[in-house]
């Protein structure tokens, strides 16, 4: 029976890790990820030709998705210096975004801003928002400018 539960524990890891189980951040933002959040921005990967149109729009959310419950979201992950190469790496392994060649970030949120915003606590940490994500503070950068 133990064999069993340590089987089962590895395989919903698994599932888990590869974002079948829990995809969609539920979880509200703790203190330290708001505090996160306002120090360090939140970084989107995108592809150059819209990074005109973002910075002047902000980033609005996809027409492809995964689950129904996903439309109208926006994805981001928390800009920490040393999760850069990870995130990136996350982004680069799906499907068309492998083509990925540059990043938006995004700092100075208001608390409306911060209240519609939910994290991926069960793996990678993903933030998204409902709706347009715009601020006072974004700046586009290619990738090889990190």
């Amino acid at each position: 029976m133990n064999r069993k539960k340590t089987v089962f524990k590895y395989l919903k890891n698994k599932l888990i890790k590869m974002g079948f189980l829990y995809h969609t951040p539920k979880s509200l933002l703790n203190v330290q990820d708001r505090n996160d959040i306002k120090k360090y921005g939140l970084i989107h990967f995108t592809f150059s030709e819209n990074i005109n149109e973002i910075l002047k729009n902000g980033v609005m959310p996809g027409k492809e998705y995964l689950y129904r419950k996903e439309k109208n979201l926006c994805w981001f992950y928390i800009n920490y210096p040393k999760e850069y190469e990870k995130n990136l790496g996350i982004v680069k392994s799906k499907g068309k975004r492998s083509g990925v060649d540059c990043y938006i970030i995004i700092k100075d949120f208001s608390e409306e801003q911060l209240n519609n915003m939910r994290i991926r606590k069960e793996s990678d940490n993903a933030v998204v928002h409902r709706g347009t994500l715009k601020t006072s503070n974004m700046r586009g950068m290619m990738i090889e400018d990190k």
